[in-house]
């Protein structure tokens, strides 16, 4: 395989091994891993699910202490990293709280006088859109149970995914990261 076809399947994998988190909160049953490997077999083209089946694996260490395996590895050490500044939740509570959980604004945990306490302003689960508000609102006045929110998310998501056209990997690759990017950049990671 070319330098060129491994960098493109790691940076499919990059992008897609936690796309099973959005499921989830749109009621997708399974462990997250699990939903992501899903997703690439049933919504991504044939030409790009080959190289990607090591995706499920992400979260399994004796994968990753093992020999071979160099993409799963590159992964799971990028996840590591990028995962570093949550608090470690296990599978199901990190479940359990993504439908009740808005994302937190990281800008209300700036305080310029470090004896003030900052009100927390939460993102509610929506698309990203210039027609809708980016300022965050206070907890309360977002809609608590949040799934309904997903569930619209993440059906517009696929219906929209669908249309994409594959005419090769790397046009492929950047209309997923936008579409990801206008549906994903107000859920919260964990």
């Amino acid at each position: 395989m070319r330098y060129n076809q491994k960098l493109m399947i790691l940076r499919f994998a990059s992008l897609l091994h936690d796309i099973g988190k959005f499921w989830q909160g749109a009621g997708g049953k399974g462990r997250h891993e699990e939903l992501s490997a899903r997703f690439i077999r049933q919504y991504l083209p044939n030409e790009l699910q080959k190289g990607l089946t090591f995706v499920a694996g992400h979260h399994d260490a004796s994968q990753y202490l093992s020999q071979g395996y160099h993409h799963l590895k590159m992964l799971v050490l990028a996840d590591w990293l990028a995962s570093s500044e949550r608090k470690d939740l296990n599978e199901e509570e990190e479940k359990g709280k993504r439908k009740t959980t808005s994302m937190e604004s990281i800008f209300t945990s700036i305080s310029l006088n470090h004896n003030e306490d900052v009100e927390r302003r939460h993102h509610n689960i929506e698309l990203l859109s210039p027609n809708e508000s980016i300022f965050p609102s206070k907890r309360e006045d977002i809609y608590q149970e949040l799934e309904d929110n997903y569930r619209k998310l993440w059906d517009n998501f696929i219906a929209e995914l669908g249309k994409i056209e594959y005419k090769n990997s790397e046009r492929y690759f950047i209309s997923l990261y936008y579409l990801l990017k206008k549906y994903t950049s107000r859920i919260p990671s964990a």
